[in-house]
């Protein structure tokens, strides 16, 4: 028989073994969504040499030629939104670049910020003054009740309230200024000849401010206008490769292999963006369906051994030498094959650069060229694909797409940065001078 203690110590030993697994399977989920992160941008710039390649120019014939190549009748569509949206841009450039205010922007604000600071002082000078009387809850009310304004004619009542009001103002007034008031016509009268005073410096800063604000307004407008041609460009390069990379996603096989057929190119954009996408697919599916139950199953125990411990400090016993043993085993070498599988199969598909070698056909399993084949009966994809293809090997296969187009090895990673850099004048020029 084995003492609590010598169970308790077990547990502990067990508990300590679980969290550094537990903390390995973190670490390990976190280095999943860097890779995952990669992968995706990488995605992103296939997606934008490929638009590269394929809008060389942008004018409406290459425009209309790729659309039919492609059956995509929507390009000219969308090309024509922008140039829409840059001919109302221009329109409105052509209005506002005569004003005079935009010619000599200059000299307008310059002007009017004199005008604004000869009234600065003046206008905090005032603005103070006023504080000291609005400042006061009696002053509020009063203000309220038309007290100084013209035609005020207040019941007996009222006037009692008021008369409250105005002495309690002038005790507040007093304290907090060098005026003398006498009588309550004479704080009416004060505060008129106060207000008299101020509304004008008021409105007029008020106006200068307002000016100020419409200068910039107008200034910053025009500069917008001016670049609008790069940033519609820009966006409308963006829209354009956007749908040519979801129609080739999307299209029936048949007809990117009737795309791709002869052109080396854009077989290399397609190998590459399938691959890509895989990788992210099947990293996403090994931290769902791997990783996953194994945190989930380690924290789980770990929260058992957890409650077993406090059940034996609470309840010491005696417990079996068979059930002292059981606890002291770790599984370190299960563990380990565990996390070495994880990180070797996620290594595996992160890595991966070898897009030549995979097809964009249906059938065709990305996961055994990646991977050499590893075991991998929790991925849906790579179960479902070996079911109904027994005895399928990617070393064997023969790619309908190699026959079309007979892809350099090596075409993958070097044909699109190269092509992103020459293409780039020419598209941008095209912009600037099309007639349509």
């Amino acid at each position: 028989m084995a003492s609590s203690s010598d169970f308790v110590a077990a547990a502990h030993n067990k508990r300590h073994f679980l969290q550094k697994q537990i903390e390995q399977l973190h670490e390990q989920a976190r280095e999943f969504n860097v890779e995952i992160d990669r992968l995706k941008a990488l995605q992103a710039d296939n997606r934008k040499e490929l638009a590269a390649y394929l809008l060389a120019e942008v004018d409406d014939d290459a425009i209309a030629a790729l659309q039919e190549r492609l059956q995509y009748p929507s390009l000219m569509a969308i090309k024509g939104r922008f140039e829409a949206q840059l001919d109302k841009a221009q329109r409105e450039l052509a209005e506002l670049e005569p004003h005079p205010e935009v010619e000599h922007y200059e000299f307008h604000r310059a002007q009017t910020q004199d005008e604004l600071s000869a009234i600065e002082d003046a206008h905090a000078d005032l603005k103070g003054r006023m504080a000291i009387w609005e400042a006061s809850d009696h002053f509020v009310r009063l203000d309220a009740q038309g007290f100084f304004h013209p035609g005020y004619r207040p019941g007996l009542l009222q006037s009692m309230r008021d008369w409250r009001s105005i002495s309690f103002l002038m005790a507040d007034l007093e304290r907090s200024t060098t005026l003398d008031f006498p009588t309550p016509q004479k704080v009416r009268e004060v505060f008129v000849a106060l207000r008299d005073e101020a509304l004008p410096i008021f409105e007029l800063h008020g106006d200068l401010q307002r000016r100020l604000e419409a200068l910039d307004a107008r200034w910053q407008r025009v500069q917008e206008l001016r670049q609008a041609p790069d940033r519609l460009f820009e966006a409308m390069f963006g829209a354009l490769s956007e749908a040519i990379a979801q129609h080739l996603e999307s299209c029936p096989e048949a007809l990117r292999l009737e795309l791709a057929s002869g052109d080396k190119h854009l077989t290399t954009f397609l190998k590459k963006g399938a691959g890509l996408s895989k990788q992210v697919q099947y990293l996403s599916e090994l931290k769902t369906a791997r990783l996953s139950p194994l945190m989930t199953a380690a924290e789980t125990e770990r929260h058992a051994l957890e409650a077993k411990i406090t059940k034996a400090h609470r309840k010491p016993r005696y417990y079996d030498d068979a059930e002292v043993q059981k606890m002291a085993v770790l599984k370190e070498d299960t563990w380990h094959k565990r996390h070495e599988r994880l990180r070797r199969d996620r290594q595996r598909v992160a890595h991966f650069n070898k897009y030549q070698r995979g097809s964009v056909a249906s059938d065709y399993l990305w996961w055994d060229v990646m991977t050499g084949g590893a075991p991998a009966d929790d991925i849906y994809e790579v179960r479902t694909f070996r079911r109904q293809h027994p005895g399928w090997r990617y070393t064997d296969y023969a790619d309908p797409w190699e026959r079309h187009t007979h892809t350099p090895s090596r075409a993958i990673d070097q044909a699109a940065p190269r092509l992103v850099e020459d293409l780039s004048t020419a598209r941008e020029s095209d912009w600037a001078h099309d007639g349509s």
